[in-house]
């Protein structure tokens, strides 16, 4: 009997074991299954370093306009992946210096593994080595640094818009001469310094270049050289209330020529054509609809007017809102495509992205993060009785 009874003790312990064993397997499962989904539900902590004050401020809160309807766009369908976009907005006040100090709050406070920034050329060029180090990707409206490992872009490329503008000025002005006027930033800086280079290979020469300051108010000095200079057309690299300025200037000084102004709001060129009549501007999709020849785009283009009208946004400020709305989509591709929500593997999956959005169809690769080397979606417009005409289109014979 002893040894009966200790063979069922035995027996008890051992299913008592494999219990115990079972149980506890289960529940690891079950943790690692809650820490998973936790994971995969666990918000992408997102930044923005935009102007909210300063000479970019109201083109920069355009662009924010379309960011956060982006973001709620994105939530609302169930997030990037699974996981919620959590936005923090932070003021660069149109400077570099407080776009660091910003960036600095970003990644220490808040712990962004993306950012998706504003216009400031100069703020791109002074966080761009700090991103790089912390091995957070970011998306901007403004033009990118030399070094762009980790900058992708969410505006027309001014490669892009030169040559559109280029075109523009030969085939249609019959120009010979230009001037060139530009913000002494650092994109629009390169940009003047690759206009001049390229101007001689459409057969133009450039009589005259005129920088003016962020700050300045008054361009009647630099509208005067142009006047004297007479050349047959003035292109600019400029964004904002500078191009207002631009318009008085040269009406101040009674100019008659052709000014090509570069991107920017409707709200602002209406301004700037109400002063001086002959002014041109070079337009995205969105200020053009529907007169969109791809249908996809235009696809694209009509979702997205349809939500900005919806949530009562001023429609003159869509230029700058299509690349706040397309950066967070952006990155929601992304994510879904390949799981990754920072560092290297996200940066890879940006890297590789083909998505259509409303500014154009985003083709990034390695050698490329304007994403823009084959689009022909800009034109040139006009305003004629207070609404846009296009005039000539990218890739025109």
């Amino acid at each position: 009997m002893l040894k009966s009874g200790m063979r069922c003790s035995a027996k008890a312990s051992s299913r008592a074991l494999a219990l115990s064993v079972a149980s506890s397997a289960f529940v690891l499962m079950l943790l690692a299954s809650i820490d998973n989904a936790r994971a995969q539900s666990k918000p992408i902590e997102v930044g923005s370093i935009a102007a909210l004050t300063g000479y970019l401020a109201t083109y920069d809160g355009n662009f924010l306009n379309g960011l956060k309807l982006g973001v709620k766009t994105v939530n609302d369908a169930g997030g990037a992946g699974g996981h919620q976009l959590s936005l923090h907005i932070l003021d660069g006040a149109s400077n570099a210096t407080t776009g660091v100090t910003g960036v600095h709050q970003l990644l220490n406070q808040y712990s962004v593994t993306v950012l998706l920034n504003g216009a400031s050329s100069a703020t791109t060029a002074a966080i761009n080595p700090i991103l790089a180090d912390a091995e957070v990707p970011f998306i901007t409206l403004s033009q990118l640094p030399p070094e762009r490992k980790w900058a992708f872009e969410s505006t027309t490329d001014f490669s892009a818009v030169t040559t559109l503008e280029l075109d523009f000025t030969v085939k249609v002005l019959k120009a010979k001469k230009i001037g060139i006027i530009f913000n002494q930033t650092p994109a629009a800086q390169a940009g003047t310094e690759k206009l001049k280079a390229l101007a001689p290979q459409w057969g133009l020469e450039v009589v005259s270049v005129q920088g003016v300051a962020t700050d300045a108010t008054d361009f009647t000095a630099q509208l005067s050289a142009f006047k004297e200079a007479k050349p047959d057309a003035i292109l600019d690299f400029m964004t904002g209330p500078a191009h207002i300025l631009e318009a008085k200037a040269a009406s101040t000084v009674g100019l008659q020529v052709p000014l090509v102004m570069g991107l920017d709001d409707t709200s602002t060129f209406l301004q700037a054509s109400k002063i001086y009549p002959n002014a041109y501007l070079s337009a995205i999709p969105v200020q053009v609809y529907p007169d969109i020849a791809d249908p996809n785009l235009k696809k694209a283009v009509g979702e997205f007017l349809d939500a900005y009208k919806k949530a009562g946004l001023d429609s003159a400020g869509v230029q700058a809102a299509a690349s706040g709305w397309d950066a967070p989509h952006i990155v929601a591709a992304a994510v879904k495509a390949s799981g990754a929500t920072s560092g290297e593997a996200l940066r890879n999956a940006l890297e590789t992205l083909d998505y259509q959005g409303v500014v154009t169809r985003w083709r990034f690769k390695a050698d490329d993060h304007t994403g823009q080397v084959n689009s022909n979606a800009l034109q040139i417009v006009k305003y004629e009785s207070d609404k846009l005409k296009v005039v000539f289109r990218a890739g025109s014979q």
